[in-house]
């Protein structure tokens, strides 16, 4: 007899920079998932400077029939600001899922969820296996102030200590970001939200669920072939986020600071790039705004 997976009402959103709609990975993929997203809403959240016509996704009223809601903020709205609006416009909706526009959601992705939110209730965090590169880039270790990747993967109910995860393909009970969870770092706004969370839930919470399911991923910062002014840009924001992370205890910040230089420099020397180890110095004496 087949397995009768609960019925749930994901609230997903997908947060979108300087790419056409119509070309999203995320976008795309979503619309394979249509049979479980029932109920339903997709909130397409666009950062970039330019408003795009929503009409652009035809056949959309199929992938979400509860709803689409296309939100344009040409300030570069932080993710704390989007999850946040994200939030307060779920109400009534069972788990909030996370996603980037680079993101290819695997048709079984919302079934594991399902399955999962049925099996582990004591549970308000689920997170598939995120690749980029040929690496497992989420979940991944976390000890004191720096993260690892995994080597191979593990799946299943396991604590919540000592781990860490990229935003895009969390899923997360809604009564658990509504009741117990207060709130995004709104000093943080794109690197680091993701480890703050997943410090604060494991405060919060002793276990989550890893599911058995890969999502494919691009991830900027191990993009080797993105021009060099980008890659420094992007080490210099999440040099700023380490900072900002850790800003309370004055040990952990410089042990930040002394990780922060010591990648600065051997990036600068790996790209023949003396800006790595510029605007990791700087973040390290607290220079840059974050």
């Amino acid at each position: 007899m087949p397995v009768v997976l609960p019925a749930v009402r994901f609230f997903v959103t997908v947060v979108v920079y300087r790419m056409r709609l119509q070309e999203a990975p995320t976008l795309r993929s979503l619309r394979g998932a249509a049979d479980a997203l029932v109920d339903s809403a997709v909130l397409v959240w666009d950062n970039g400077p330019e408003a795009q016509d929503i009409e652009a996704l035809p056949g959309w009223e199929v992938v979400a029939p509860a709803g689409l809601t296309y939100v344009h903020a040409s300030h570069n709205a932080g993710l704390p600001e989007v999850y946040g609006t994200a939030i307060a416009r779920s109400a009534g909706y069972d788990v909030l899922v996370w996603l980037d526009q680079d993101t290819v959601v695997p048709v079984g992705y919302f079934d594991a969820v399902r399955q999962a939110l049925a099996e582990h209730p004591d549970c308000a965090l689920f997170l598939p296996l995120v690749e980029s590169h040929g690496r497992i880039v989420s979940p991944g270790d976390y000890r004191w102030v720096k993260g690892r990747h995994w080597r191979y993967p593990r799946t299943g109910h396991m604590p919540s200590r000592g781990l860490t995860a990229v935003n895009s393909g969390m899923a997360i009970r809604r009564s658990y970001l509504a009741e117990e969870f207060r709130g995004y770092d709104p000093l943080l706004r794109f690197y680091g939200v993701d480890t703050a969370f997943m410090l604060d839930h494991a405060r919060r919470r002793p276990a989550l669920v890893v599911l058995d399911c890969r999502l494919g991923h691009e991830s900027a910062l191990l993009d080797r072939d993105a021009p060099p002014a980008d890659r420094v840009r992007r080490h210099a924001a999440l040099f700023e986020a380490w900072v900002a992370l850790h800003r309370t205890n004055p040990v952990r910040r410089a042990a930040v600071a002394a990780y922060e230089l010591y990648v600065g420099l051997k990036e600068s020397l790996r790209s023949r790039d003396v800006r790595f180890a510029a605007v990791a110095w700087s973040a390290a004496r607290g220079r840059h705004g974050v």
